[in-house]
């Protein structure tokens, strides 16, 4: 959960993405279709979706602390991302 601060950016990113998603993804879908047909549409969505959460368990990681406590800038200065993404 993200720090009391950036809940509401947290929030309207997810509805954003809702949103878009359920306005983009029929015409995706169709497009898919006419391109290789109803079996290999679900083909290809199943290795992106498969893709995607390859990348979610390499890429991130929990966060131990919230960002803006002590030991957060050494973190920053470090390279480190305080956002949970490495």
């Amino acid at each position: 959960m993200p720090p009391g601060p950036r809940i509401g950016q947290a929030i309207g990113t997810l509805q954003a993405t809702q949103i878009l998603s359920t306005a983009v993804g029929p015409f995706v879908g169709g497009m898919l279709y006419a391109l290789v047909g109803i079996r290999n549409a679900f083909l290809v969505t199943s290795v992106c979706c498969v893709a995607a959460l390859a990348l979610i368990l390499v890429l991130y990681r929990d966060v131990e602390g919230v960002p803006g406590e002590e030991g957060t800038a050494g973190s920053r200065a470090a390279g480190r991302r305080s956002d949970g993404w490495r």
